[in-house]
Order: structure tokens, then sequence, then C-alpha cells
């Protein structure tokens, strides 16, 4: 006697919960990803990566930072730095001369306005510093007695330049307003006790405006973050010391709404928790869910250059290189669900935004991400949802 085998249908949501570390395969939620590659994970459904294609090629070096100036009247332009030099990259096409040289194209870039003019200037502890107002690149040599090929990372706060003194505890910065002139030099070897050096400053406020509440954070290689309030150096106070994982690449801190993210080496932690408690939770890191993923690769590529958080507020998307070793990838998070996402496929360097539209760098170009396909080629989306 034959029987008849019965089938039945059976639909299933997508997984827009993205990429999961945390829970074992057996007790992973429904919604959740073991592999999620070249999806975005938004709320309702999952939707392809943009594609990118040829912006500026013909580079000799790769292209390591991207870098924004905006002139008074708004318009951007687009800057590229190599071992080469600086170059401008603001239309597509093949690049020209370098505006400047450099032998060094691992830059930290700051755009400040003096109220007369918009500058944008470019340290990295090798070269001098370059100067950008706008119409023409210079190099400045000194300021005050100081030679700038001493700095490695500049920022600024409260209308003053601070600079880091590569490879020290010591921060200098210039008067209110001022591009100019001898710096104050101001030193943190008291404050912090792990010793290191000073990495990165960056500036944040909790409303994510700009305003009597701003705050000033100094991160040091170590993990340290010393957290400051007050409009004058001599006259700071300090709201804290705080200690998490070693920062991930020369750029750890990004503003983000109105929190400060820091790029340590088990993952991403929103510094606005430090005012809160007198700890920082470590398991409360905004990348928590891909936490053993984001582990395994700083494990593997903490030296390398090129770790950067940037967003893209229309997709949106906050989005963490990873310099790996022979493709770099990005790990994506949708900010209004917290899913996790990997993009694979685009080799980068660094990212830059001008305006609305996302750039990246890679080895001989500037690629803008735009379109349906990797320059011409299809776009590989592999996914694998939970039992």
């Amino acid at each position: 006697m034959r029987t008849r085998s019965k089938t039945a249908s059976l639909s299933l949501a997508a997984p827009v919960g993205g990429l999961n570390a945390v829970d074992s395969v057996m007790r992973m939620p429904q919604l959740d990803c073991l592999i999620l590659d070249n999806f975005i994970p938004l709320p309702d459904r999952l939707v392809t990566r943009p594609g990118c294609s040829d912006w500026k090629t013909g580079f000799t070096n790769p292209v390591e930072r991207l870098w924004i100036h905006s002139n008074l009247l708004g318009g951007e332009s687009l800057w590229a730095t190599t071992a080469d030099g600086v170059f401008d990259c603001s239309t597509s096409g093949a690049v020209g001369a370098a505006a400047v040289a450099l032998t060094n194209g691992k830059t930290i870039g700051l755009q400040f306005s003096t109220g007369a003019n918009n500058y944008l200037f470019l340290v990295n502890g090798t070269d001098t510093m370059k100067q950008y107002d706008g119409a023409s690149w210079t190099s400045v040599a000194v300021l005050g007695a100081t030679a700038t090929t001493n700095y490695s990372f500049i920022d600024s706060y409260r209308q003053r330049i601070f600079l880091v003194r590569k490879g020290s505890m010591n921060l200098e910065y210039l008067a209110a307003n001022a591009i100019s002139g001898a710096p104050t030099s101001y030193t943190f070897s008291s404050i912090f006790r792990k010793g290191g050096y000073i990495v990165a400053t960056d500036s944040w406020t909790i409303d994510g405006g700009q305003g009597s509440d701003d705050l000033f954070a100094i991160a040091t290689s170590q993990g340290e973050i010393a957290i400051f309030s007050g409009n004058d150096p001599a006259t700071w106070t300090l709201k804290g010391v705080f200690t998490l994982p070693r920062p991930l690449g020369p750029r750890p801190l990004f503003k983000y709404g109105g929190d400060l993210l820091f790029l340590g080496e088990s993952g991403i932690y929103p510094l606005s928790k430090a005012l809160q408690s007198a700890q920082i939770d470590r398991t409360q890191n905004v990348s928590q869910k891909i936490k053993q993923l984001f582990t395994q690769a700083s494990a593997s590529y903490f030296a390398n250059d090129g770790w950067q958080i940037i967003a893209q507020p229309d997709i949106p998307l906050l989005l963490v290189t990873i310099p790996a070793t022979p493709n770099r990838f990005q790990f994506c998070m949708h900010p209004e669900t917290g899913a996790w996402t990997r993009f694979s496929g685009w080799d980068a360097y660094c990212f830059g935004r001008k305006g609305a539209q996302l750039y990246f760098g890679g080895e001989d170009k500037v690629s803008v991400v735009s379109g349906l396909s990797d320059y011409g080629a299809n776009i590989t989306c592999p996914a694998l949802g939970a039992y």
C-alpha cells in the first residue's frame, strides 16, 4: 500500500535582528543571524547594501584619510591624504598633482572657524602642520617655538585649538579663536595612573549641541579617559577618570547624537555611561551583540591602521571599519534597532562623508558609495538565520 507524503508551507520572518555572537545556536532568537553579509537589517525587512564606483583614480599610494573642508558659504571640498601628499577629490576623474606634499598619509584633521574664515588643519607627527584656508594650502613649521612635526593629534574645544605632543601626556593649546601664536602647555601625567600617552581628545555634550555644558574627553593609549568641564584649561574641573579597554586606532572617539562613542579593543562604549556611574559597565557596550566577533577582529588586527567609526544618517547606519588583512571589512549597526551586519567587498582604508554622500579611500583610488553594484560586479549577500 502506497502512502502519500504530506508537505506544508512555512513562512519565516526576515532576520531583522541582525548578527548574534552572544547566544548559543539553540537559544538564539528566531529573528537573529549567525551570518549576515551585505544586508542592512531595517526594522521591517532586509535590504542589500549600496554599491560603489570609482570616484578619483590614479593614486600611486593608498588613500589613508579623507577630510572635508566647508567654506563660509556652505560649499564643501573633499581631500585625500597619502604618503605623497594632500589631493583634491571634490570632483570625479583622474587625480591631479598633490596640493601640498606629505611623507605620511595617516593624518588627523580639524576644521576650525575663527569667524573670519574656516580652516582645515592636518597633522601626523612626522610632517609639518598643513593649513588650508579655502583657497590654498600652506605649511606651518612652528607654533611659538614648537616645531609642528611634534604634533600627532589636533582638536578644538571652546573656540581653542588643542594639540597633542606625540608620545607624551602633554597637551598644548592656543588662545581663543587663534590659529597661530605660542601655545600653552598642560601635562596630564599626574592624572593618568597607567602610563602610556595621549591618543585623542574630543568635545561632547549630552544635548548633542555646543554650549555651556560641553565637556572635554582625553583618551590614552592604555584605555584611560579623563573628562573635564569648564571654559579655560587653567580652571578646568575634572569630572572623573575612567578605565576602558585600549583604544583602536588614532581616532577612537566619535560624536554620535548626544553621546561620545569610544572604540576600544572589546567594543564600542558610550561615554554618557561614565557620568552615570563610578565605573563604566563593560557589558553595556553598543556592540555587545557581536562582542565575540569584535574582540576576535581587534585581537587579530589591533596594530593595523584604519580603525574608524563613521555614521551615515541617510540609511541610517553606524559603520566601523575593520582593517583586516588581506581584505578589509566593516561592521555596521542600524541605530533604530541595534541590529548588526557585516559589509564585505569594500577594501576601504578610510571613510569620509561630504554632505549626504559617503566615500572611501582604497589602494589606488577614492570610491563613492552609490548604485546597485560594486564597480559593475554583483553584490554577494550570504545570510544564515537562527534555527
